[in-house]
């Protein structure tokens, strides 16, 4: 589907792009992972429920045992309740502005892997030009350029916090105006100056210009969604990028009340640590009531417990 179309087939609707792992739990499955498992599972069907979408949005990724089996629940679930179940737009990133045959035939299996979850999929082309043109807008003049050329575990090709504070990006200058942006600062501290796995990853920063290109792709003068959230349970690195540079960055236009980050995790010792955020779209009555601001304590467990 053409941009256009996409951006028509939207317009009004209440719009949700899911992220995070592509990967869950190794298999088998100790009892007490079980358990997490199942909590996040709730947790994250509890959100998606809250936010009330008539779509799902995904970017390209393959069906999985990460995100995806929380999109999985949350349509059986709504299966099981004889109610509705949001379309879902697969956004893939192809090379030229529209798909080669080549390219098409590659993603035709990928595609159908959703639609074999009880899935309406329409697949929409995102040309990697608007992805290469965010990666100069957020992380700098040339970046593009230079990330080319190295494997996409390459690590400090581009280091973000190493540049003077004029240079740094707009919205890394910014993030400390609000508490959450703060946090994610930290995080971005945390990465750029690990003893182990120091620096940001090339595919981060092209994953986190695919996220902001995606939420744009979506969008057409007077063809807007009536509500454009983003939700991740888990996650890594481009993750942490994406959300710093868009939907928790005060100066990008989003509205954060739309955006969650719940930081799951898998039991591995490498899922990183992300900071939590819950926009009030995605907080319960409780959770808004002023004595209770914070995120309840089923998210902190599932986090923590994993």
């Amino acid at each position: 589907m053409e941009t256009e179309e996409v951006q028509e087939l939207v317009s009004g609707k209440r719009v949700l792009h899911v992220k995070g792992f592509g990967v869950g739990f190794k298999d088998p499955v100790s009892a007490e992972l079980m358990a997490v498992q199942q909590q996040q599972d709730q947790i994250a069907v509890q959100a998606i429920n809250r936010f009330r979408p008539d779509f799902l949005v995904v970017d390209g990724d393959p069906f999985g045992s990460g995100f995806q089996r929380y999109i999985k629940v949350y349509v059986d679930r709504q299966v099981e309740a004889g109610l509705a179940v949001p379309k879902l737009v697969w956004v893939k990133s192809v090379k030229g502005s529209s798909p080669s045959p080549e390219e098409l035939d590659r993603n035709k299996k990928k595609a159908r892997e959703w639609a074999d979850q009880g899935l309406h999929v329409v697949v929409s082309w995102l040309p990697e030009a608007a992805i290469a043109k965010g990666v100069d807008r957020l992380f700098g003049e040339g970046c593009w350029e230079k990330l080319q050329g190295h494997k996409f575990d390459f690590r400090g090709a581009v280091r973000l916090l190493e540049q003077a504070e004029p240079e740094r990006p707009e919205w890394l200058r910014g993030l400390t105006d609000t508490a959450s942006g703060g946090t994610m600062y930290e995080a971005i501290e945390a990465v750029e100056g690990s003893t182990c796995n120091r620096y940001f990853e090339k595919c981060s920063f092209e994953n986190a210009a695919k996220g902001n290109a995606i939420y744009q792709h979506l969008r057409g003068e007077g063809r807007e969604p009536a509500a454009q959230g983003a939700v991740s349970f888990g996650g890594g690195e481009s993750v942490l990028l994406e959300f710093a540079t868009l939907y928790l960055f005060p100066g990008s236009g989003f509205d954060a009340g739309q955006a969650a980050l719940f930081p799951f995790r898998r039991g591995r010792p490498g899922d990183p640590a992300l900071p939590a955020h819950q926009g009030h779209v995605f907080r319960s009555e409780k959770q808004l009531s002023p004595e209770d601001d914070e995120e309840d304590e089923d998210v902190k467990a599932a986090a923590g417990g994993a």
